[in-house]
């Protein structure tokens, strides 16, 4: 069994990020035991920042609708505190976002639909851009 994968999860709406978990522990569940997630959550990324800042995180999830706030001027600083793959999750996914998250150093989209239809394909992503990354 490999070690438990660690998601950084920032997403503002409470719903949500237990749907993602679920989701996503369900699309681990269908992958087998290599799958383990350790969660890690926050509404904000100043909350994760105080919260998680000093934790490891193998990957985050950064909503791209935080209040005010869009997520993709955020990879930038989520970045340089965790240094991991960030993947954008968004509800309207589109060439010109996925452009420029991917600028601004995002390893990807996840569409919320893509989330919902397939959880296992997007864990799967998740855990191969991380064995990617390992590997370089």
């Amino acid at each position: 069994m490999q070690p438990a994968l660690t998601i950084l999860h920032i997403e503002d709406d409470p719903a949500t990020r237990l749907l993602v978990q679920e989701l996503l522990a369900d699309g681990s569940a269908a992958l087998g035991e290599r799958s383990e997630i350790r969660w890690l959550e926050a509404s904000s990324f100043d909350e994760a920042v105080t919260e998680h800042g000093a934790d490891h995180a193998d990957a985050v999830l950064l909503d791209n609708r935080l209040g005010a706030l869009d997520g993709v001027e955020l990879i930038g600083r989520v970045r340089l505190n965790w240094n991991c793959p960030v993947w954008l999750l968004t509800g309207l996914p589109t060439e010109e976002l996925l452009d420029r998250s991917s600028r601004l150093g995002a390893s990807g989209l996840i569409g919320k639909d893509q989330m919902l239809e397939n959880p296992k394909r997007v864990l799967s992503l998740l855990i191969e851009s991380l064995a990617r990354r390992s590997k370089s």
